[in-house]
């Protein structure tokens, strides 16, 4: 077994229950519906932080060329839309919303 093995954060349903303020069952329940993924072991579930941030993401399930996302597909920083609203979040500490109007600011101003 490697020793320096590492694992992204894990969470149990109860967990991200108690932090939802909803029930292990209803964070099953998204488990079980594929709405939510969490990794099986046994009878258990172990939802990685990754997952959580995924389900939170806003735009999860937007067909993205439909709202002219097809523009920016080519560029490697936003080739995935919900790392990249992520990444936006973290460093940023704006809304995608303001995000997005100081790209279409800096765009009619050249």
């Amino acid at each position: 077994m490697n020793a320096n093995l590492q694992i992204d954060e894990m969470y149990t349903p109860e967990e991200v229950a108690q932090a939802f303020k909803v029930t292990s069952g209803t964070v099953r329940n998204l488990i079980k519906k594929g709405k939510l993924f969490a990794y099986q072991i046994g009878d258990q579930y172990r939802i990685p932080r990754f997952a959580i941030d995924q389900w939170l993401s806003p735009f999860d399930g937007i067909d993205w060329e439909s709202i002219g996302y097809g523009a920016w597909k080519s560029d490697p920083e936003t080739a995935d839309p919900a790392g990249f609203v992520r990444k936006i979040r973290k460093t940023a500490h704006k809304s995608v919303k303001d995000y997005l109007a100081d790209i279409d600011r800096d765009a009619s101003s050249s």
